[in-house]
Order: C-alpha cells, then sequence, then structure tokens
C-alpha cells in the first residue's frame, strides 16, 4: 500500500472498506452514505474487512436499511450476506472451540475472557518466547494471566472469544431476535449456507462464502463477470476506533467513521492503532478441508521407495500442476504466489486469486477434525446451527445446555492439535 500511495500520489489507509472526506485518489467521484453524507468510498479486496466495516457495508447490500431514501441507491439484495464458519471471527482474535489449558482442555465457544496481543519482542509468557503483534496462547493466557497475581507487562486486551462469536451470530439473526443480553441481531445476512451459489446467482445476496472449486462452476454461470474475490473479516483496531452512533446507540444507529472527518475535537486519521511495536490486527485465516497424499503401513515395501519418490515430486515441482487443478490449493509457498497460481488465464479468469492464496496460506482444519472421533462437534452444533444462528436460542442460554456436556465430552479425548499434547 506504501508503494502504491507513492507511485500514484494517494493517500489509501489499511482498511478493508473505508469512507474518505477528501479522494485518496484523483479520480474518484463522491456519493452518499448511509448517514446521507457525501463521501468517497473504498473497497479494498488485497485487505479483510475488520468487524465494523463489514457488518456497515452489508447494510448497504440489504433491503431493511437501505431503501434509497437515504443514499440513493437503494438495495437491489435481501441481504449483504451469507455467513458460514464462526473460525474467521475467533481465530482471528485468537480463540477456538476449546483449548488446551496445561492439564485438560476446556469447552471455549463462549470464553469471555479477553485474548491479548503481545506488544513487545520477546516477551516470555508461561515460559514461552513471543514476538510484537503475535496473540497469546489458550495455555499460556491461562497460567500467565488469567490466574497470574499480577498482569504481566507488554501486553495488550483485545476482545474474546464470545465476543467474536456474539459478532458472527449478530450478522445472521433477524433485528427483531435477542443475541444474547440485551443484544439484538443486525440482520444483515443469510443463514442458509446450503444455498449460498443460488443466492449469489440470483442476487439475493452480495456477498458469501466459497471455495476456489466453486469458482470455474461460477464463471460458467450467466453471472460471470459480476463476481469477484475478496480477502476474509479480520479484528483490527484503529486509533480513534472504527464507529460512531447518530440518533441512538443500537445497529440501525451505527455508522463509520469517515477518515478526514472530525469527532469529538480530533480529526479521525484512519491509522491502524499501535500499542508499543505491536499494530493491533488479528489472524486473517479460515478453515479449509485439506488434501493429503499417504504410503499405507501395509504396502509392499518394495514401492514404499517408489511412493515416497511420488510424494516428494507432488510436494515440489508437481505443485505448479496442483495449481492448474482449480480445486485443489498449493500448499508450497513458492507456487501458491506464482504466476502459475496467481496470473495463469486458466485457472484465475481474472479474478483476484492474491486473495485465495493469501486466505489459504493461513488456513487451518476446523472443529470437526480436531479429534479422530469428530463425533464430539455434534453435541452441541445441532444446538448452534440450528437455534442460535437463526435466533431461537440465546448465547447464554446455548451455553446453560452445553457447556458441561462439552466439557465432559473434551475431557475423554486425546490427540496432538496444534503442537499441543
Amino acid at each position: 500500500m506504501d508503494d502504491y500511495n507513492t507511485k500514484n500520489s494517494a493517500s489509501l489507509k489499511p482498511h478493508g472498506y473505508a469512507e474518505y472526506k477528501t479522494a485518496p485518489v484523483s479520480g474518484m467521484k463522491k456519493s452518499k452514505n448511509l448517514a446521507g453524507i457525501e463521501v468517497y468510498k473504498v473497497f479494498n479486496d488485497c485487505i479483510g474487512m475488520n468487524w465494523e466495516e463489514q457488518r456497515n457495508l452489508l447494510k448497504y447490500f440489504t433491503a431493511e436499511y437501505n431503501d434509497g431514501t437515504v443514499t440513493g441507491t437503494r438495495a437491489t439484495t435481501t441481504y449483504g450476506f451469507v455467513s458460514e464458519f464462526w473460525f474467521n471471527y475467533g481465530w482471528s482474535v485468537g480463540g477456538d472451540v476449546m483449548g488446551f489449558n496445561g492439564t485438560d482442555y476446556d469447552f471455549t465457544l463462549l470464553d469471555d475472557k479477553p485474548n491479548y496481543i503481545v506488544t513487545k519482542d520477546n516477551t516470555v509468557l508461561n515460559g514461552v518466547t513471543y514476538k510484537a503483534g503475535e496473540i497469546v496462547r489458550y495455555e499460556d493466557r491461562v497460567k500467565a494471566i488469567d490466574n497470574a497475581s499480577a498482569k504481566p507487562d507488554n501486553i495488550y486486551a483485545i476482545k474474546s472469544q464470545y465476543d467474536a462469536i456474539k459478532e458472527y451470530v449478530s450478522l445472521q439473526v433477524a433485528t427483531s431476535k435477542t443475541v444474547d443480553g440485551n443484544y439484538m441481531g443486525y440482520g444483515v445476512a443469510n443463514s442458509d449456507t446450503k444455498a449460498t451459489d443460488n443466492l449469489i446467482n440470483t442476487a439475493q445476496v452480495a456477498m458469501g462464502r466459497g471455495t476456489p472449486g466453486g469458482i470455474k462452476g461460477r464463471m460458467e454461470s450467466s453471472r460471470a463477470n459480476d463476481f469477484d474475490i475478496c480477502l476474509p473479516e479480520t479484528y483490527r483496531e484503529y486509533e480513534g476506533g472504527s464507529v460512531y452512533y447518530s440518533g441512538g446507540d443500537g445497529f440501525a444507529n451505527e455508522y463509520l467513521k469517515v477518515i478526514g472527518e472530525t469527532y469529538d475535537d480530533e480529526v479521525y486519521t484512519g491509522d491502524v492503532k499501535v500499542v508499543g511495536d505491536a499494530k493491533i490486527i488479528g489472524n486473517t485465516t479460515t478453515a479449509s478441508i485439506s488434501e493429503g497424499l499417504v504410503i499405507p503401513a501395509c504396502s509392499d515395501p518394495a514401492k514404499y521407495q517408489a511412493s515416497w519418490d511420488f510424494i516428494s515430486w507432488v510436494a515440489t515441482e508437481g505443485q505448479k500442476y496442483i495449481a492448474k487443478t482449480q480445486t485443489v490449493i498449493p500448499v508450497a509457498e513458492k507456487t501458491l504466489f506464482s504466476d502459475d497460481f496467481l496470473n495463469n488465464s486458466e485457472i484465475t479468469y481474472g479474478k483476484n486469486f492474491y486473495a485465495v492464496a493469501k486466505t489459504s496460506l493461513s488456513a487451518g482444519r476446523g472443529d470437526w477434525g480436531y479429534f479422530e472421533n469428530g463425533a464430539w462437534v455434534s453435541s452441541w452444533s445441532d444446538d448452534f446451527n440450528n437455534s442460535v444462528r437463526k435466533g431461537s436460542m440465546t448465547l447464554s442460554t446455548f451455553a446453560s445446555r452445553n457447556s458441561s456436556t462439552g466439557k465432559t465430552d473434551l475431557d475423554n479425548m486425546y490427540c496432538v492439535i496444534k503442537g499441543i499434547r
């Protein structure tokens, strides 16, 4: 971005979506925002929106919020989004559905304790050395922060896993229904993830989750030129915050701060918040289903070497051929960011495959694959997916029904996950 700004005499800030008082790039045109103010709007498909940016951008494409009276251009879709998995939110702040506390596993889907970003290099927590900008692991947080007699230096509190799940659920719960306590739904997303492709192709939603394998099929549809790809949302804080309220404190009265405008006697710069040596930015990531090659233990020993040679080739030179499959993403970073993948016309169709590469680089396995017995997820996922996400069960009720059984199920599990146990 710095290079772009220098070469183009621009003043863009690192936002996924932002509104500016003064044109950050020459030649831009103004349009009204949701507050009725003439602004310059910028969507950056190579930077993940933060939570506030995403939910406010989705208002533009949700009929309930944008009938054209204020903006002059009404929403042409019913909702802004089809929301699927919670990983992008929870993992971005370092949370998860389970955490190893040093002795056993905790069911942490609704853990309400803050997570922390380390603000100085060589900060040691629970015997682990962190760099500035890294998020503290659950076990280290429990031992060195949550259960410590005094809070250590060089850490900055960010949102909890509960906050992340509440944000994720709020997107898809109707404004007339309760997410938890006094929190009502945002109503900017459709929760019917099984119909994502249909909802996008029929212009019922503006944005949705997808897979690289689904891009080819979409390119063959009648709306092939009407879509592109962007990075998933990422937890990020800005100096002075991201939003302000006008006419009340509810979501309907929430608006993005305009870069260059004055709020509370201070000009909003849109700069990323910096504490110590760390930018307050979470992880940009998502869940994935990974493909792998294995050699069965019972196979012919005489063929072991040939099998291993083939697997070794696939992991190196063969990666460029995998790049052309259009369904499986290369695992070699060199190939992932090469022209074989990013700019291969047979694959990309001119779409933003940088977003695919960037997201794939940090993707992880989802909760269903944490343990050999993936069935442990089903003890709580039915309530979560069919009740909580549809607004018929609050987060507190979900916790009262599932926290104990979730913990019991985890106590019976043993595995190695992310280098722990």
